[in-house]
C-alpha cells in the first residue's frame, strides 16, 4: 500500500516521464557551469579563487540570508560584511553600506524564486548571484557569477554549480569521504522511495541518513567537485520540465489560496518562478499553530531560514513558513495541501 506524504527530501528513483530522452539536451549543456559538492561548496572554491585572481578583500552578503553557507567560508582570508535587506521588508539597499571597488564582491539573491534586490548603482563591484531557488532564470543573470545549489530544486543527493557567461571558473577535486556522504544520501532517498511505496515500514532509518548527511554538508571534505553518483544523475533530469511544473504546481495552489486575509503569499510576487509557497503570517503563535497542523496532516514545512542574525531579520523569521509544491504532486495532490491549508484558516 502506497503511502502519501508532502514536502521534506526527495526520493528517488523519480517516474521516467521527468527524464531526458536521447534527443533531448540538458539543461547544464552549455559552457561556462562548473559543478560542485553543494551550492556552498561553489560558493567557497568561487572566492577562493577570485582572492587568488582578483585581489578580491570584502565579501558582502544580506543580512537575510542562510547563515550556514557563510559559515561555510570563515577560514577564508576575506573580510565578509552585512547590508541590511530583507525580502519580506525592503526593495533596494543603501550604497553607503557598501565599498563600490575592484576589491569588493557582493552577494545578490533571488530569494524563493519571487524576489531579488534591487540594486543600486554600483560600477566596480564584482556580483555574484545566489540561483539556488530559482534554477529556471540562471541563464537570464546579468551577474558577473552565479552558483547556488542542485538539492533544493532538484532530486540528486548533492550538488552544487557555479555558472558564468564570461569569466573562466576553477575546478575542485574529489575525494572518497565526499563520494561516500553522497552514497549514504542517495542511500537515504531510495529508501524514502521504498517506505512511500510501502515495501518498508521504518521511515527512522532514511531520516537518520538524511540527517547526518546534512550535518556532513559542514564539513570541509565536502569541498569538492560534484560526486559520480550525483552527476549521473543530474545528468539523467529533464530540469526545465521539473522546474516547469512545480511553477504551474504554486500557481494552481495560490488560486485557492488567494483570498485568506492577514496571510502574504510569496511575497506578494505574481510573475516569477516560485520556488515553492511562501507564508507570512501576523504572529508567530498563528505560524507554529500552522506548522503543526501542516505536520499532523502529512505536509512537513520549513522555516527559510532559521537562525538569523538582525533583529527585524529574527522577526520575519519567526513568522514565515515553507512548503514544497513540486513536481512530485499531481494536480489533484495540490489541490489537497491547498485545501488543507484553507481549512486551517477557516476553523
Amino acid at each position: 500500500m502506497k503511502r502519501k506524504e508532502f514536502g521534506s527530501e526527495f526520493h528517488y528513483p523519480i517516474h521516467s516521464k521527468w527524464l531526458l530522452k536521447e534527443s533531448d539536451e540538458s539543461f547544464f549543456s552549455s559552457k561556462g557551469f562548473s559543478f560542485h559538492f553543494s551550492g556552498r561548496a561553489a560558493l567557497y572554491t568561487l572566492v577562493s579563487e577570485g582572492i587568488q585572481t582578483k585581489g578580491w578583500k570584502n565579501l558582502y552578503f544580506p543580512s537575510y540570508y542562510c547563515h550556514e553557507v557563510i559559515a561555510y567560508l570563515k577560514d577564508l582570508p576575506i573580510n565578509v560584511h552585512y547590508f541590511n535587506f530583507n525580502p519580506f521588508l525592503d526593495t533596494e539597499i543603501s550604497i553607503q553600506e557598501i565599498k563600490d571597488d575592484p576589491t569588493s564582491v557582493l552577494v545578490q539573491v533571488s530569494f524563493f524564486g519571487v524576489k531579488s534586490i534591487n540594486l543600486p548603482s554600483i560600477k566596480k563591484i564584482a556580483i555574484i548571484e545566489d540561483y539556488s531557488h530559482n534554477l529556471l532564470a540562471l541563464k537570464e543573470s546579468k551577474a558577473d557569477y552565479c552558483f547556488g545549489s542542485l538539492r533544493k530544486e532538484l532530486p540528486i543527493p548533492v550538488g552544487g554549480f557555479c555558472y558564468s557567461q564570461n569569466h573562466s571558473l576553477a575546478q575542485s577535486n574529489s575525494n572518497k569521504k565526499a563520494e561516500d556522504v553522497a552514497n549514504e544520501k542517495l542511500k537515504a532517498m531510495l529508501l524514502k522511495e521504498q517506505y512511500l511505496r510501502g515495501e518498508i515500514e521504518n521511515k527512522e532509518g532514511y531520516r537518520t541518513l538524511f540527517q547526518k548527511a546534512e550535518q556532513d554538508f559542514e564539513k570541509k571534505y565536502t569541498n569538492t567537485r560534484l560526486p559520480e553518483t550525483a552527476t549521473k544523475i543530474l545528468n539523467s533530469l529533464h530540469v526545465s520540465k521539473i522546474l516547469k511544473q512545480k511553477h504551474e504546481n504554486v500557481e494552481e495552489a495560490l488560486k485557492i489560496l488567494n483570498d485568506i486575509p492577514n496571510v502574504s503569499f510569496n511575497i506578494d510576487t505574481k510573475d516569477a518562478n516560485p520556488f515553492g509557497l511562501i507564508f507570512k503570517l501576523t504572529s508567530n503563535k498563528s505560524r507554529e499553530a500552522l506548522k503543526t497542523y501542516l505536520i499532523k496532516n502529512n505536509i512537513f514545512p520549513a522555516v527559510l531560514w532559521p537562525n538569523q542574525v538582525n533583529k527585524k531579520d529574527q522577526e520575519i523569521e519567526k513568522r514565515t513558513l515553507f512548503v514544497h509544491l513540486d513536481f512530485r504532486y499531481t494536480s489533484k495532490e495540490v489541490t489537497f495541501v491547498a485545501n488543507k491549508i484553507k481549512a486551517f484558516f477557516n476553523e
